[in-house]
C-alpha cells in the first residue's frame, strides 16, 4: 500500500487511471499498461504492464492490448517466451496490424506455440509491412524450403535484410558462399 501511495504522489495520471481500474473502468488497465510499458512517467516495468494489459484483454474488445500480450510473450519481455500464449493472444486482436501479421507469420511458418502451417504464416507474412521480423520469417521460409521451394540464396537475402534482429543474425550462422559464388549450408 506504501508502494502505492508513493507511486500516486509521484506519477498523478497513474494515480488517476489506477483509480479508474479499481473502480471499474477496465480501459484504465489500458492506460497503466502503456505508462509502464514506455517507461518515461514511471520506471519500465514490463511485467506490470502484461498484468495490466491482461486486466484489460481478459474481458475482450481490446485489440490493442492482446496485440501488447503477444508481443510481450512472442519477446519474452517482461515474462518468459511463450509462443502459445503469444499466438492466443495474437489471434483475439481484430485490427488490421502489422506487427500482429509478422509474429503469426513467423510462428505459424515454424510452428512456434501452434500447429505449423506453411501457408498460413505465408499469408500473414505478406500481409505485414516491411519489418526485420518479416524478413526473418520469410528468409527462414525461403532458406528453409518451408512451404515453397528452397532458394537459399533469396533466403540469405531476406535474413540479411532483417539487420540486427538476432534470430536472424543466429539463422545466417548456417550458410556460407561457396567458391562459385552460390550460397550452401555450411
Amino acid at each position: 500500500n506504501t508502494f502505492r501511495q508513493s507511486r500516486e504522489r509521484k506519477f498523478p495520471l497513474c494515480a488517476w487511471a489506477l483509480k479508474a481500474a479499481e473502480a471499474g473502468h477496465l480501459w484504465s488497465w489500458h492506460i497503466i499498461g502503456d505508462i509502464y510499458w514506455n517507461g518515461r512517467a514511471v520506471e519500465r516495468d514490463l511485467p506490470y504492464a502484461l498484468e495490466c494489459y491482461k486486466k484489460t484483454a481478459s474481458y475482450g474488445n481490446d485489440s490493442y492490448a492482446c496485440r501488447q500480450l503477444g508481443r510481450l510473450y512472442f519477446n519474452g519481455w517482461g515474462t518468459a517466451v511463450d509462443y502459445a500464449q503469444a499466438v492466443q493472444w495474437l489471434e483475439r486482436d481484430k485490427e488490421p496490424e502489422g506487427i500482429k501479421y509478422d509474429l503469426l507469420g513467423i510462428c505459424y511458418l515454424l510452428g512456434r506455440g501452434c500447429q505449423q502451417n506453411p501457408a498460413r504464416g505465408k499469408a500473414f507474412l505478406e500481409k505485414s509491412q516491411d519489418s526485420p521480423y518479416k524478413s526473418y520469417g520469410l528468409g527462414m521460409m525461403y532458406a528453409e524450403g518451408i512451404g515453397v521451394r528452397e532458394n537459399i540464396e533469396k533466403g540469405v537475402g531476406y535474413l540479411k535484410a532483417a539487420g540486427n534482429y538476432e534470430p536472424a543474425i543466429e539463422a545466417l550462422k548456417h550458410y556460407k558462399k561457396s567458391l562459385f559464388g552460390v550460397w550452401r549450408r555450411k
